[in-house]
């Protein structure tokens, strides 16, 4: 772990090409996969249907471990 006070041998300007390459991915994961992530969730809600985030659907009902014998 560094923080900023620490020398990490390299120059600022790579520190600062660094982060803004990490906004960069995080911009492009916000507007980009997000954006297509959301547009499928209207999809199904306009539908009417669930819209399940891992692509294979439920595995078991969310209450399933509440029952008892």
């Amino acid at each position: 772990m560094h923080t900023l006070d620490s020398a990490r041998g390299e120059s600022r300007l790579v520190r600062d090409l660094k982060l803004l390459g990490r906004m960069a991915a995080m911009l492009y994961g916000y507007f980009v996969v997000g954006g297509r992530l959301r547009r499928e969730y209207r999809r199904c809600e306009r539908r009417g249907q669930t819209f399940w985030v891992d692509e294979t659907g439920p595995t078991r009902h969310r209450e399933e471990p509440l029952r008892h014998p």
